[in-house]
C-alpha cells in the first residue's frame, strides 16, 4: 500500500513539473504570436510592456531551457528571432525619425543663420 502511495506522489509530482514546462511554453506562444501579430500597431507605452514581458520570458526560459525538447527550444528561438528583428525595426525607425528632426532643426538655423 505504501508503495502505491509512493508512487501516486511520483506521478503528481512529475506532471506537475511537466505541467510548470508546458504552461510556460504556452505564455512564450501565447505573447510571441500575440506580440507578432499586433506590433505593427503598438503605440510607445505598448512597446515598454511588450519589452517587459519578453525579457521576463527570456528570463524564464534559462530556467526551462533543460526541461525542452530540442523541437521545443527550436520553436522558442524562431519566435526569438522574429522578435528580436520587430525590436531592431523599431528601434531603427526610431533612430531615423530622431535623425530627421535633428536634420530639421539643423536646416531651419542655418536658414535662418543665412538670412
Amino acid at each position: 500500500m505504501k508503495t502505491r502511495i509512493i508512487i501516486i506522489m511520483f506521478a503528481v509530482a512529475l506532471a506537475a513539473c511537466t505541467s510548470k514546462k508546458d504552461k510556460f511554453m504556452n505564455e512564450y506562444k501565447t505573447f510571441a504570436t500575440d506580440f507578432l501579430e499586433e506590433y505593427d500597431d503598438y503605440t510607445d507605452t505598448d512597446w515598454d510592456a511588450a519589452e517587459m514581458r519578453y525579457k521576463e520570458l527570456r528570463e524564464q526560459y534559462a530556467d526551462y531551457m533543460t526541461e525542452l525538447t530540442q523541437t521545443e527550444r527550436r520553436q522558442i528561438d524562431e519566435w526569438n528571432n522574429k522578435i528580436n528583428a520587430a525590436f531592431i525595426e523599431e528601434k531603427a525607425e526610431d533612430a531615423a525619425s530622431s535623425l530627421q528632426n535633428v536634420l530639421k532643426e539643423a536646416i531651419g538655423t542655418l536658414k535662418e543663420f543665412l538670412q
